[in-house]
């Protein structure tokens, strides 16, 4: 079945998918005037929504939507039949579409996984995971290229020094390992500085 101009926000090979909530203007938006829509299951749309994978089944179009009765997910696919872009849709579209197909089966789609995606971490906005993104970065690089500001950034936020400087390192890595938290804040705060 065919679904008439969908809104979405491509997101590139392993790049991490966007909430609808989370889109900007600068964003790559694009409506899609018709796409066909197929129902799968919940465990292939895992796969297509945290994986690469090589599709042997073949589609009409480059372009297709599937829905497992929760998530809407558009795939662009390549010349090679591998992700090479995909969306989630607006809250309206997904709303309707979910509606729209409940009483269809589901399909049996053939694939192969090439590569897991990590899980997005659930709860954090965009901006929270660019700081955070940031933040790691940052003092990975300090760490490797300059470990007197590397120290001297470890005592402004932590208040002491520890024995040695990769001690430092995993103390700081742990801390910022899950979340988005004051700690991130603090050391966004500093890094940004430099």
């Amino acid at each position: 079945m065919k679904l008439k101009n969908i809104l979405v926000n491509w997101s590139y090979a392993d790049e991490e998918l966007l909430e609808p909530y989370e889109w900007s203007d600068d964003d790559d938006l694009e409506s899609i005037e018709s796409v066909n829509l197929y129902k799968i299951s919940k465990n292939q749309m895992y796969d297509m929504y945290y994986s690469q994978m090589h599709c042997m089944t073949d589609f009409e179009d480059k372009v297709v939507t599937f829905c497992d009765e929760h998530i809407v997910l558009v795939v662009e696919f390549d010349e090679d039949n591998q992700i090479f872009a995909r969306s989630l849709v607006t809250y309206s579209d997904q709303l309707k579409i979910i509606d729209f197909i409940a009483k269809d089966s589901v399909v049996n789609i053939d694939y192969e996984v090439i590569e897991e995606s990590y899980n997005k971490e659930l709860g954090l906005t965009r901006f929270e995971r660019e700081k955070k993104q940031f933040v790691t970065d940052e003092i990975e690089y300090l760490y490797l290229k300059s470990q007197k500001l590397f120290s001297k950034i470890y005592f402004e936020i932590f208040g002491h020094f520890e024995d040695s400087s990769e001690k430092m390192y995993q103390n700081i890595m742990k801390r910022i390992e899950k979340g988005y938290n004051s700690i991130h804040e603090l050391l966004y705060k500093e890094l940004i500085k430099r």
